[in-house]
């Protein structure tokens, strides 16, 4: 998955960028999606047999952490209930999300990351 979310993140932007930088994108994008569709999905990524009992990282920014939780806090106060999804289940949604956006929504989302 991150590989398709990269090769359309360089697609869509024309540019050849690092690895990390898709998922930066990809978080970006995602905050950008109503509470409601980004919690209807959290529901799909369930049944979608993308969570294993592994998990790894890529070296990131800080700043991921606050767009994972803006992310969170979004769809907890739509959904008080919900279990809380994990940081590895927002990345996995996050670069889902990014394969399904036209290439104009990626583009801005990677202009407005490229901006902070």
């Amino acid at each position: 998955m991150l590989a398709d979310s990269h090769f359309w993140l360089v697609k869509s932007t024309r540019r050849l960028l690092a690895w990390g930088t898709t998922l930066q994108v990809a978080l970006d994008y995602l905050e950008t999606l109503p509470a409601a569709t980004v919690a209807h999905q959290f529901d799909l990524l369930a049944d979608a047999g993308l969570s294993g009992s592994e998990v790894c990282f890529l070296g990131a920014p800080e700043t991921m952490n606050d767009v994972a939780a803006r992310i969170v806090r979004k769809i907890e106060h739509l959904s008080p209930g919900m279990p809380t999804p994990s940081l590895s289940q927002i990345y996995i949604l996050a670069l889902r999300q990014l394969g399904h956006a036209d290439a104009e929504e990626v583009l801005h989302a990677y202009l407005r990351v490229g901006m902070r």
